[in-house]
């Protein structure tokens, strides 16, 4: 909502191109002045239009474990790949406009997925494919290039995280909010000193919650609860009697449905483990 949201509006990603004109008019409209832009991409996204067809082929698709590895499933990565690298585009695109800036060497750039791909066992579940979002983070002089963490973090620290990096102190924010013990401050915590390479962990645990209540063809109840730390991770499925759907397991060209009609034994003990889950689930990560 703009309430929340007060930001000059630079129109919409059409077609998976950016308007450059406008962005760089406003990066570079006065160099003395710090920006802040957020380039929201609809990339990737059902239903998969976009990209060159003749990019990948299904042959050499990479098939993750979590996935059943036959024909159909390479079809469906085809898109969803041509789609990644749409969005590639896009963010070669802004790094361009960054670096031809004046603050080109004093610009923190953050890259942030919304969430796991929408594949099966990814996004509208709890397992880490589904609730993992990628971060990359390039900070001239600040943040090491080609370095990893495998800090917890959540989407609560990212403001925060950009407030501290920014000069300002985000425990003194008034958020306008209050929580259940009154407190009016950031859910999150800011992470700037595991981007800075000064510490290696944040949080101890991270939490993850999902229904399939009002989403596209969901069922009418499937609670899904996580707490996630370093090495392990524990899912509860409240009402795990019922079957777990919604728009990929229900349509008739979604991969659950087609691994069910394969003939191998495996394929439907994948689309099974999609659809029937235990109350309880223990991962050793």
């Amino acid at each position: 909502p703009p309430d929340s949201f007060p930001f000059e509006y630079l129109g919409d990603i059409q077609d998976g191109r950016i308007d450059e004109a406008k962005l760089a008019e406003f990066i570079t409209r006065d160099p003395n002045q710090p920006y802040c832009v957020v380039v929201a991409s609809h990339e990737p996204h059902g239903p998969w239009t976009l990209g060159d067809s003749n990019l990948y082929t299904p042959e050499e698709m990479i098939v993750p474990p979590y996935l059943y590895d036959c024909p159909e499933t390479r079809k469906a990565m085809v898109p969803y790949y041509r789609e990644i690298s749409v969005l590639d585009a896009q963010l070669g695109q802004c790094l361009a406009m960054v670096d031809r800036s004046p603050q080109a060497k004093n610009t923190l750039v953050m890259f942030l997925s919304e969430q796991g791909s929408s594949m099966p066992f990814g996004k509208w579940t709890c397992y880490d494919a589904g609730l993992k979002a990628a971060c990359i983070v390039r900070w001239p002089g600040k943040v090491a290039p080609g370095t990893r963490t495998s800090a917890l973090c959540t989407y609560g620290d990212i403001l925060p995280t950009l407030i501290e990096a920014a000069g300002g102190d985000p425990t003194k924010v008034d958020t306008g909010c209050s929580d259940a013990f009154g407190n009016r401050g950031f859910d999150g915590q800011s992470f700037l000193d595991v981007l800075l390479g000064k510490k290696a962990t944040h949080h101890k645990y991270v939490f993850g919650a999902h229904t399939t209540r009002g989403i596209i063809n969901g069922s009418e109840c499937y609670p899904i609860r996580s707490v996630r730390s370093d090495r392990f991770k524990y899912i509860w499925n409240p009402n795990w009697k019922a079957t777990f759907y919604n728009a990929e397991g229900t349509s008739r060209t979604g991969l659950p449905k087609q691994w069910l009609d394969r003939n191998e034994p495996e394929a439907k003990a994948r689309a099974e483990a999609y659809y029937h889950r235990p109350e309880e689930e223990l991962y050793d990560l």
